[in-house]
């Protein structure tokens, strides 16, 4: 009986991360990367510069990158690092600053003692950086140890038979747009919190679709217009909607209508709607856009619908 539930309990897992894995194996193969042997840990000294505020960790940047300049995360992730010369060399998970710890390590000694440390050196003597991936963030400790332990046994498989991702795969995988995000994408270099002034906003969560390929300064693709199940009063009573992923703001929009959804809403549930609008371009949208929410305007578990300095339109129904 225990062998058939340890059985479940896999499998259960496996279909979990399976198109995390298909989207970060499917991005490492449009950079055309090759695998290389890396180290799943490094020594553990590391882990001394995950918090120190005076740590530079990019040599080569014109202004030295220090660790005060980035977001302490609350939440454990999984990352990987890549080069073109090198391919995927690490894997590795952790909170704060780990994703940068390594290139720090790297900068501070004198000379290399692992295969690790030989690519950031060679990396760094070329006055180049490597490409940092999030492959997944917003995880649990636990959901971090088995998502970097799945992600490295699958690719150390890959270079014992010598393969090479070439994917044929027509579908990205289920919010593949949510995975296998640059850390700028994330946020991590992005420190300054946007300024709301005290105005009335509709922040929709699109971290679920997010396309990080798509301009959203550009236009209003689907997954921004809708359908939000929200309230309609509410919503016509801000000023701009804010389309928002990982933390920051990704898009802001101003809006002519909000529209019902085809399907009439279910018992004990509000009604879905969608916006017609256009990407904003004023001084209050290019102010904010590409910043950090502020931490008092955080999504809440399941929720994709906040309201900001609503607080005078909260008692008002759809």
């Amino acid at each position: 009986a225990w062998q058939k539930r340890w059985v479940g309990e896999l499998v259960g897992k496996l279909r979990r991360y399976a198109s995390l894995v298909l989207t970060s194996i499917a991005g490492l193969s449009a950079l055309n990367l090759t695998l290389s042997r890396f180290q799943s840990r490094g020594s553990g000294m590391s882990s001394l510069f995950v918090t120190s505020p005076t740590i530079f960790v990019a040599q080569s940047k014109e202004e030295p990158l220090k660790a005060t300049d980035m977001i302490e995360r609350r939440d454990w992730y999984v990352y990987a690092l890549a080069h073109p010369r090198h391919g995927l060399f690490y894997i590795g998970k952790g909170k704060g600053f780990r994703l940068y710890s390594h290139e720090a390590w790297a900068a501070a000694i004198k000379e290399a003692r692992t295969h690790k440390e030989e690519i950031l050196k060679d990396i760094e003597e070329q006055n180049e950086e490597p490409t940092r991936f999030v492959v997944s963030h917003g995880l649990l400790e636990d959901e971090a140890w088995e998502l970097e332990s799945i992600l490295i046994a699958f690719t150390k498989r890959m270079q014992t038979f010598d393969l090479k991702p070439n994917l044929a795969n027509i579908a990205s995988g289920h919010h593949s747009g949510a995975y296998m995000l640059l850390d700028k994408e994330v946020g991590f270099l992005n420190p300054e919190i946007a300024d709301f002034k005290g105005k009335r906003l509709l922040l929709l969560s699109i971290n679920s679709t997010y396309d990080r390929d798509f301009d959203y300064g550009k236009g209003l693709p689907g997954h921004v217009a809708g359908s939000w199940a929200l309230s309609k009063s509410q919503a016509e009573a801000c000023s701009y909607v804010l389309a928002c992923a990982a933390g920051q703001i990704v898009g802001v929009y101003t809006f002519d209508k909000w529209i019902e959804g085809a399907k009439p809403a279910e018992p004990g549930k509000r009604q879905r709607y969608r916006f017609e609008g256009r990407p904003a371009c004023d001084e209050f949208a290019t102010s904010i856009v590409g910043k950090r929410l502020p931490d008092s305007e955080g999504f809440g578990r399941g929720n994709p619908v906040r309201y900001s300095g609503s607080a005078d339109v909260a008692g008002l129904e759809s």
